[in-house]
């Protein structure tokens, strides 16, 4: 388990630029880690927040 502070910037209509603090968990079998995040995006130039999740892999050298 982890906890992260972000920020994205995100090429839609409504939204560009978000604070992304969160929680997230990862399964390593090396030399790959599979995660799990879960962010609630804060988008700034609305004040708007959504419930976002990530998941993925990532390969570690």
């Amino acid at each position: 388990m982890y906890v992260f502070i972000g920020g994205q910037y995100v090429d839609r209509d409504n939204h560009f630029i978000a604070v992304t603090p969160g929680i997230g968990a990862e399964f390593r079998v090396k030399p790959v880690g599979f995660y799990f995040d879960l962010v609630p995006a804060i988008y700034l130039d609305e004040l708007d927040l959504e419930l976002e999740a990530k998941a993925g892999f990532r390969i570690y050298f």
